[in-house]
């Protein structure tokens, strides 16, 4: 339909719950609570025949949803475990129908129904969707200072478009116009600076298909970024993937932890989150109410804070091992007396020098490590 020829389809057949979708195509997103239909997408067909066009309540119609729909591939990313069963108001008889988890912001739980006519639908990941990137550093006045060589790294990894994110008094002289940088006016802390700077990453490009935030002592593999473009997203559901493993986690395969515990230690160096787990982190209270906690609890523990949210919403996180992250910080801006040393450094880091798309290749050699594995942490 060309636009003459819509506009007196609008004419003849007005509807107060027809919104565009793809008008030049004549597909419309249909708001009216009755009309249960795929998506909620209908063509001008549909619409010419439809019997409840005159009918709609505006208060009752449906949200039009604020996220492109896409076609659906299967169960929502979001679709938890089954939490119970209800009765089903609109079946004849005694018909109960399971209860499930919904870990949408939007939403506490769901029926398989109602997940199927959702307009907040997000299809869960697989490999080979990310080539759009945001990514961004958080930066703290250190001695000595390590910010410019982990630039320099990440860059060798891959991504030129980066954000500094830098608490005062953060030496950034030199950097010139190769990196933008954000300032805070006020010392903020780690957790407050972190969790802000993902959102801000979020709401410059809210499209990315994966977001990363490093920390200024780090350093990675060369290539990094086009290894993962070949490897995410190696789980169906997940809230991050670490680049760096600790060497409490190294050569341990599956193991069990806390995040108050001895082994509760996740490393906030290097993390890549897919869009579906930085917008339901962006909308956890938890994520907001970590900085209430008593003392330098509510400023610190990055870590920690991410580790409870991921435990709550059930979702995986994950660690590269062989690590593809080094922790080269010796002086910790959170920690006086911390060192980078045990559990606060990779024992299994490949190098600088190596080329991370070489762990696509099988079999071992002096040039190529074994095939890497992805170690789940259950916080």
């Amino acid at each position: 339909m060309d636009e003459s020829q819509l506009d007196q389809f609008e004419r003849d057949f007005p509807c107060a719950a027809r919104a565009d979708w793809i008008r030049n195509h004549g597909r419309f997103f249909c708001r009216h609570p009755r009309v249960h239909v795929r998506d909620q997408i209908v063509s001008a067909n549909v619409c010419r025949q439809c019997v409840s066009r005159t009918t709609v309540n505006i208060a009752s119609q449906r949200p039009y949803p604020t996220l492109n729909l896409v076609n659906r591939s299967g169960p929502c990313f979001h679709l938890g475990g089954q939490t119970g069963e209800r009765k089903c108001e609109t079946c004849q008889g005694e018909v109960r129908q399971k209860v499930f988890a919904c870990l949408h912001p939007e939403h506490s739980e769901t029926t398989v129904k109602d997940c199927d006519r959702c307009g907040d639908y997000d299809h869960k990941l697989q490999v080979g969707e990310v080539s759009e990137w945001a990514v961004g550093i958080t930066s703290a006045p250190r001695k000595p200072s390590t910010l410019f060589e982990t630039i320099s790294s990440i860059r060798d990894a891959g991504w030129d478009d980066l954000v500094l994110f830098a608490e005062p008094e953060t030496l950034t002289d030199g950097l010139g116009g190769s990196i933008e940088v954000v300032r805070r006016s006020a010392k903020l802390g780690a957790w407050p600076n972190w969790i802000l700077s993902l959102a801000e990453l979020f709401l410059r490009k809210p499209q990315a298909d994966a977001y990363v935030l490093f920390q200024d002592d780090v350093i990675l593999c060369r290539n990094v970024r086009e290894y993962l473009e070949m490897s995410l997203w190696p789980r169906e559901r997940l809230a991050f993937v670490s680049l760096y493993c600790s060497s409490g986690y190294d050569g341990k395969g599956e193991r069990y932890a806390t995040p108050s515990g001895v082994d509760g230690y996740i490393g906030a160096l290097a993390l890549v989150f897919p869009p579906q787990a930085v917008r339901a982190l962006l909308s956890s209270g938890l994520a907001w109410a970590h900085r209430l906690r008593p003392g330098t609890g509510g400023v610190n523990g990055v870590d920690f804070a991410i580790g409870r949210w991921a435990a709550k919403e059930d979702l995986d996180g994950l660690f590269h091992s062989p690590s593809l992250a080094q922790h080269i910080g010796d002086a910790s801006t959170v920690w006086p007396d911390g060192r980078n040393a045990g559990r606060r450094k990779a024992d299994t880091f490949l190098g600088r020098d190596f080329d991370a798309c070489e762990l696509v290749h099988s079999g071992p050699t002096p040039s190529n490590p074994p095939s890497p594995k992805l170690v789940q942490i259950s916080i």
